[in-house]
């Protein structure tokens, strides 16, 4: 598979798990692309299959999120929300969308492979190289952590 379908086939899923981890729309296409870019400097894409390719951009679109959120200039700006993915969501999803943001890293990764982009459990325990026992458990917190922070917006 070539560098232009790989884009074409998984660029949509990187964006949205990107989105739900940095809620911002500029930040996200930044993160996808970087994504992207490191898989053609690593060149690595070829010998994979569509499934462990899948799991390895997913990978590296997590943890180039981890790192934007990091920086110093990130957590200065991390309070401004972005206008352009806001007009893009319903009052209902930016709700959710900003629950999910509030729930720590090793919650938000499994709760938005698991509900937004339909992962299973093995799928996403594969991913964030954990047991499976460990992604029911971060499921099950993090619903009852989004639960508490829902409520507390009403």
């Amino acid at each position: 598979m070539d560098i232009k379908q790989i884009v074409d086939k998984y660029g949509d899923m990187l964006f949205r798990v990107c989105l739900a981890q940095l809620r911002s729309r500029f930040d996200a296409e930044d993160a996808v692309q970087d994504v992207f870019v490191k898989l053609i400097r690593d060149g690595s894409g070829e010998e994979l299959d569509s499934e462990h390719l899948k799991a390895r951009l997913i990978r590296t679109a997590v943890n180039r999120c981890h790192d934007l959120r990091r920086r110093e200039k990130y957590r200065a700006t991390e309070e401004l929300y972005d206008e352009c993915a806001a007009e893009e969501l319903s009052s209902e999803q930016t709700e959710l969308f900003d629950a999910l943001y509030n729930l720590p890293e090793r919650f938000r990764v499994a709760v938005s492979l698991y509900y937004i982009e339909g992962y299973s459990v093995k799928e996403i325990a594969g991913i964030v190289k954990s047991t499976e026992s460990a992604v029911k458990m971060r499921l099950k917190k993090g619903r009852e952590l989004l639960r508490v922070l829902l409520e507390e917006e009403k």
